[in-house]
Protein backbone atom coordinates (compact mmCIF):
# COMPACT_ATOMS: atom_id res chain seq x y z
CA UNK A 1 0.00 0.00 0.00
CA UNK A 2 1.69 2.77 -1.18
CA UNK A 3 2.10 6.01 1.16
CA UNK A 4 3.13 9.77 0.88
CA UNK A 5 6.28 11.19 2.02
CA UNK A 6 7.85 14.33 2.01
CA UNK A 7 10.68 14.47 4.06
CA UNK A 8 12.77 17.80 4.60
CA UNK A 9 14.46 18.62 1.25
CA UNK A 10 17.10 21.89 1.14
CA UNK A 11 16.19 22.41 5.17
CA UNK A 12 12.59 23.32 4.18
CA UNK A 13 10.00 20.95 6.30
CA UNK A 14 7.04 19.60 4.33
CA UNK A 15 3.76 21.99 4.68
CA UNK A 16 1.40 19.02 4.90
CA UNK A 17 1.05 18.06 7.79
CA UNK A 18 -0.40 14.69 7.40
CA UNK A 19 2.38 13.96 4.61
CA UNK A 20 4.80 14.50 7.46
CA UNK A 21 2.95 11.79 9.83
CA UNK A 22 3.00 9.14 6.81
CA UNK A 23 6.77 10.14 6.47
CA UNK A 24 7.81 10.20 9.92
CA UNK A 25 5.55 6.29 10.04
CA UNK A 26 7.70 4.89 7.43
CA UNK A 27 10.74 7.03 7.33
CA UNK A 28 12.56 6.78 10.55
CA UNK A 29 10.17 8.50 12.83
CA UNK A 30 11.48 12.10 11.59
CA UNK A 31 11.49 12.00 7.82
CA UNK A 32 14.79 10.48 7.56
CA UNK A 33 14.50 10.50 3.51
CA UNK A 34 17.76 11.41 1.90
CA UNK A 35 18.29 15.16 0.51
CA UNK A 36 19.26 17.14 3.54
CA UNK A 37 20.25 20.43 1.27
CA UNK A 38 18.90 21.28 -2.25
CA UNK A 39 21.63 19.74 -4.48
CA UNK A 40 21.23 16.67 -2.77
CA UNK A 41 17.31 16.95 -3.33
CA UNK A 42 18.05 17.96 -7.22
CA UNK A 43 19.88 15.16 -7.35
CA UNK A 44 17.20 12.35 -5.95
CA UNK A 45 14.74 14.07 -8.01
CA UNK A 46 17.50 13.22 -10.99
CA UNK A 47 18.36 9.32 -10.13
CA UNK A 48 14.32 8.97 -9.71
CA UNK A 49 13.26 11.01 -12.70
CA UNK A 50 16.03 9.14 -14.98
CA UNK A 51 15.97 5.24 -15.13
CA UNK A 52 19.37 3.21 -14.90
CA UNK A 53 20.48 2.94 -18.58
CA UNK A 54 20.90 -0.95 -19.29
CA UNK A 55 24.15 -1.17 -21.10
CA UNK A 56 24.44 -1.65 -24.87
CA UNK A 57 25.64 -5.08 -25.97
CA UNK A 58 28.45 -4.57 -28.45
CA UNK A 59 28.39 -4.96 -32.52
CA UNK A 60 29.25 -8.55 -32.55
CA UNK A 61 27.23 -9.88 -28.95
CA UNK A 62 24.33 -10.19 -31.05
CA UNK A 63 25.36 -12.66 -33.75
CA UNK A 64 27.33 -14.07 -31.50
CA UNK A 65 24.35 -15.03 -29.61
CA UNK A 66 22.66 -16.71 -32.22
CA UNK A 67 25.57 -18.71 -33.26
CA UNK A 68 25.32 -20.27 -29.40
CA UNK A 69 21.53 -20.76 -29.74
CA UNK A 70 21.84 -22.27 -33.17
CA UNK A 71 24.74 -24.52 -32.08
CA UNK A 72 23.16 -25.59 -28.78
CA UNK A 73 19.58 -26.78 -30.17
CA UNK A 74 21.47 -28.16 -32.57
CA UNK A 75 23.04 -31.00 -30.39
CA UNK A 76 19.09 -31.72 -29.90
CA UNK A 77 18.40 -33.46 -33.20
CA UNK A 78 22.47 -34.55 -33.78
CA UNK A 79 21.08 -38.22 -32.36
CA UNK A 80 18.33 -38.27 -35.60
CA UNK A 81 19.84 -38.92 -38.77
CA UNK A 82 22.42 -41.48 -36.95
CA UNK A 83 19.72 -43.75 -35.24
CA UNK A 84 20.83 -46.94 -37.63
CA UNK A 85 24.79 -46.50 -37.15
CA UNK A 86 23.89 -45.95 -33.26
CA UNK A 87 21.84 -49.38 -33.00
CA UNK A 88 24.57 -50.92 -35.30
CA UNK A 89 27.09 -49.95 -32.98
CA UNK A 90 25.69 -50.58 -29.77
CA UNK A 91 23.13 -53.15 -30.48
CA UNK A 92 19.93 -51.49 -30.09
CA UNK A 93 16.66 -53.21 -32.00
CA UNK A 94 14.72 -51.70 -33.88
CA UNK A 95 12.31 -50.45 -31.20
CA UNK A 96 14.77 -48.82 -28.94
CA UNK A 97 16.01 -46.47 -31.41
CA UNK A 98 13.24 -44.38 -30.24
CA UNK A 99 14.75 -44.06 -27.17
CA UNK A 100 17.39 -42.55 -28.16
CA UNK A 101 16.12 -39.18 -28.87
CA UNK A 102 13.37 -39.61 -26.46
CA UNK A 103 15.93 -39.02 -23.67
CA UNK A 104 17.28 -36.08 -25.24
CA UNK A 105 13.65 -34.52 -25.65
CA UNK A 106 12.55 -35.38 -22.04
CA UNK A 107 15.72 -33.49 -20.91
CA UNK A 108 14.89 -30.50 -23.21
CA UNK A 109 11.59 -30.83 -21.42
CA UNK A 110 12.92 -30.89 -18.05
CA UNK A 111 15.23 -28.14 -18.75
CA UNK A 112 12.96 -25.94 -20.19
CA UNK A 113 11.03 -26.30 -16.13
CA UNK A 114 14.44 -26.31 -13.73
CA UNK A 115 17.14 -24.32 -16.01
CA UNK A 116 15.63 -21.54 -18.11
CA UNK A 117 13.54 -20.01 -15.24
CA UNK A 118 17.28 -19.58 -13.30
CA UNK A 119 17.98 -16.61 -15.92
CA UNK A 120 15.25 -14.04 -13.43
CA UNK A 121 17.72 -15.14 -10.45
CA UNK A 122 20.88 -15.22 -11.22
CA UNK A 123 23.40 -13.05 -13.57
CA UNK A 124 22.69 -14.62 -16.96
CA UNK A 125 26.57 -14.35 -18.03
CA UNK A 126 27.69 -16.60 -15.37
CA UNK A 127 24.46 -19.13 -16.07
CA UNK A 128 25.03 -18.76 -19.68
CA UNK A 129 28.76 -19.90 -19.48
CA UNK A 130 28.46 -22.40 -17.15
CA UNK A 131 25.45 -24.02 -19.39
CA UNK A 132 27.26 -24.01 -21.99
CA UNK A 133 30.62 -25.20 -20.89
CA UNK A 134 28.79 -28.63 -19.06
CA UNK A 135 27.24 -28.88 -22.01
CA UNK A 136 30.34 -29.23 -23.83
CA UNK A 137 31.22 -31.74 -21.40
CA UNK A 138 28.27 -33.75 -22.11
CA UNK A 139 29.10 -34.02 -25.67
CA UNK A 140 32.58 -34.73 -24.94
CA UNK A 141 30.30 -37.84 -22.90
CA UNK A 142 28.53 -38.78 -25.53
CA UNK A 143 31.13 -38.72 -27.93
CA UNK A 144 33.43 -41.31 -25.74
CA UNK A 145 30.19 -43.34 -24.52
CA UNK A 146 31.86 -46.94 -23.99
CA UNK A 147 28.02 -48.65 -23.90
CA UNK A 148 24.67 -47.56 -24.54
CA UNK A 149 23.91 -46.53 -21.01
CA UNK A 150 26.89 -44.31 -20.87
CA UNK A 151 25.42 -42.93 -24.42
CA UNK A 152 21.47 -42.75 -23.10
CA UNK A 153 22.33 -40.92 -19.97
CA UNK A 154 24.96 -38.57 -21.62
CA UNK A 155 22.30 -37.47 -24.33
CA UNK A 156 19.83 -36.70 -21.70
CA UNK A 157 21.88 -34.23 -20.25
CA UNK A 158 22.71 -32.80 -23.42
CA UNK A 159 19.22 -32.10 -23.80
CA UNK A 160 19.17 -30.63 -20.48
CA UNK A 161 21.63 -28.04 -20.83
CA UNK A 162 20.59 -27.04 -24.69
CA UNK A 163 18.08 -25.13 -23.31
CA UNK A 164 20.68 -22.82 -22.61
CA UNK A 165 19.40 -21.57 -25.94
CA UNK A 166 15.87 -19.75 -24.70
CA UNK A 167 18.41 -18.08 -21.58
CA UNK A 168 20.81 -16.30 -24.26
CA UNK A 169 17.25 -15.05 -26.22
CA UNK A 170 16.27 -13.62 -22.66
CA UNK A 171 19.80 -12.01 -22.32
CA UNK A 172 19.92 -10.18 -26.28
CA UNK A 173 16.26 -8.96 -24.95
CA UNK A 174 17.62 -7.49 -21.59
CA UNK A 175 20.55 -6.19 -23.08
CA UNK A 176 19.51 -4.30 -26.57
CA UNK A 177 18.25 -0.85 -26.20
CA UNK A 178 14.55 -0.54 -27.10
CA UNK A 179 14.84 0.89 -30.51
CA UNK A 180 16.59 -2.50 -31.39
CA UNK A 181 15.45 -5.60 -29.05
CA UNK A 182 13.10 -6.53 -31.92
CA UNK A 183 15.55 -6.54 -33.91
CA UNK A 184 17.67 -8.72 -31.34
CA UNK A 185 15.64 -11.06 -30.41
CA UNK A 186 14.59 -11.82 -34.11
CA UNK A 187 18.22 -12.49 -35.06
CA UNK A 188 18.85 -14.63 -32.12
CA UNK A 189 15.57 -16.50 -32.52
CA UNK A 190 16.70 -17.11 -36.23
CA UNK A 191 19.35 -18.55 -34.99
CA UNK A 192 17.61 -21.13 -33.43
CA UNK A 193 15.53 -22.13 -36.21
CA UNK A 194 18.70 -22.35 -38.33
CA UNK A 195 20.29 -24.84 -36.29
CA UNK A 196 17.12 -27.21 -36.07
CA UNK A 197 17.10 -26.90 -40.17
CA UNK A 198 20.70 -27.78 -40.34
CA UNK A 199 21.59 -30.29 -37.30
CA UNK A 200 20.77 -33.20 -38.89
CA UNK A 201 22.30 -32.41 -42.40
CA UNK A 202 25.64 -31.57 -40.95
CA UNK A 203 25.45 -34.41 -38.68
CA UNK A 204 24.54 -36.79 -41.58
CA UNK A 205 27.64 -35.45 -43.55
CA UNK A 206 29.87 -35.19 -40.67
CA UNK A 207 29.25 -39.06 -39.64
CA UNK A 208 30.17 -39.57 -43.52
CA UNK A 209 33.17 -38.37 -43.24
CA UNK A 210 34.68 -39.10 -40.07
CA UNK A 211 32.02 -41.75 -37.74
CA UNK A 212 28.98 -40.91 -35.54
CA UNK A 213 31.70 -39.77 -32.74
CA UNK A 214 33.45 -37.18 -34.82
CA UNK A 215 30.06 -35.25 -34.54
CA UNK A 216 29.57 -35.35 -30.75
CA UNK A 217 33.14 -33.90 -30.08
CA UNK A 218 33.21 -31.53 -32.67
CA UNK A 219 30.09 -30.12 -31.14
CA UNK A 220 31.68 -30.28 -27.77
CA UNK A 221 34.77 -28.02 -29.11
CA UNK A 222 32.90 -25.56 -30.84
CA UNK A 223 30.51 -25.10 -27.38
CA UNK A 224 33.60 -24.80 -25.46
CA UNK A 225 35.29 -22.17 -27.92
CA UNK A 226 31.61 -20.09 -27.56
CA UNK A 227 31.40 -20.62 -24.01
CA UNK A 228 34.45 -18.92 -23.45
CA UNK A 229 34.09 -16.02 -26.20
CA UNK A 230 30.88 -15.29 -24.14
CA UNK A 231 32.42 -15.18 -20.98
CA UNK A 232 34.48 -12.07 -22.70
CA UNK A 233 31.75 -10.21 -24.38
CA UNK A 234 28.50 -10.41 -22.16
CA UNK A 235 28.55 -7.98 -19.74
CA UNK A 236 28.07 -8.68 -15.82
CA UNK A 237 24.53 -8.06 -14.04
CA UNK A 238 24.70 -8.04 -10.39
CA UNK A 239 20.71 -8.78 -9.14
CA UNK A 240 19.13 -8.52 -5.83
CA UNK A 241 16.16 -10.22 -5.34
CA UNK A 242 13.15 -7.84 -3.71
CA UNK A 243 14.61 -4.67 -5.13
CA UNK A 244 13.36 -3.65 -8.48
CA UNK A 245 12.77 -0.33 -9.86
CA UNK A 246 9.64 0.45 -11.50
CA UNK A 247 9.19 2.76 -14.41
CA UNK A 248 5.47 4.16 -16.08
CA UNK A 249 6.10 1.58 -18.75
CA UNK A 250 6.08 -1.35 -15.89
CA UNK A 251 9.37 -3.16 -13.94
CA UNK A 252 12.31 -2.43 -14.65
CA UNK A 253 14.67 -5.40 -15.05
CA UNK A 254 17.64 -3.53 -13.20
CA UNK A 255 17.83 -4.30 -9.32
CA UNK A 256 19.06 -1.89 -7.14
CA UNK A 257 21.25 -2.06 -3.95
CA UNK A 258 19.08 -2.12 -0.55
CA UNK A 259 19.22 0.55 1.66
CA UNK A 260 17.59 1.99 4.77
CA UNK A 261 16.39 5.11 4.04
CA UNK A 262 13.87 5.98 1.55
CA UNK A 263 15.34 8.75 -1.35
CA UNK A 264 12.99 11.40 -1.63
CA UNK A 265 12.34 12.09 -5.23
CA UNK A 266 11.66 15.79 -4.98
CA UNK A 267 13.57 19.34 -4.86
CA UNK A 268 10.78 21.09 -2.77
CA UNK A 269 8.41 20.46 0.03
CA UNK A 270 5.82 20.21 -2.91
CA UNK A 271 7.30 17.07 -4.94
CA UNK A 272 6.80 14.41 -2.92
CA UNK A 273 7.98 11.03 -3.86
CA UNK A 274 5.82 7.76 -3.81
CA UNK A 275 6.96 4.82 -1.43
CA UNK A 276 5.88 1.92 -0.20
CA UNK A 277 6.87 -0.57 2.77
CA UNK A 278 9.12 -2.06 -0.10
CA UNK A 279 10.60 0.78 -1.39
CA UNK A 280 11.13 1.42 2.67
CA UNK A 281 12.97 -1.37 2.66
CA UNK A 282 14.80 -1.52 -0.21
CA UNK A 283 15.57 2.20 -0.34
CA UNK A 284 14.24 2.48 -4.34
CA UNK A 285 12.43 5.90 -4.69
CA UNK A 286 9.40 4.81 -6.56
CA UNK A 287 7.07 7.27 -8.65
CA UNK A 288 3.54 7.12 -9.26
CA UNK A 289 2.75 6.18 -13.36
Amino acid sequence: MAIQCSGAVGGRGGSDGSSGSDGSSECGGSGECEGSGGSSGHEAHASASVPVPVPSPSAGLVPLLALACGSSVATVYFAQPLLVTLGERFALGSGLLGVITAVTQLGYAAGLLTLVPLGDLLDRRRLVTCQLGLLALALLGAGLAPGAAALLGALAVVGLLAVVAQTMVAAAAALAPPARRGRAVGTVTGGIVTGILLARAAAGVLADLAGWRAVYLASAGVTAVLALLLRRVLPRVRRQPGCARRRTDGWWPRRSPCSPAIRCCGSGARSPCWCSRRSARCGVAWRSP
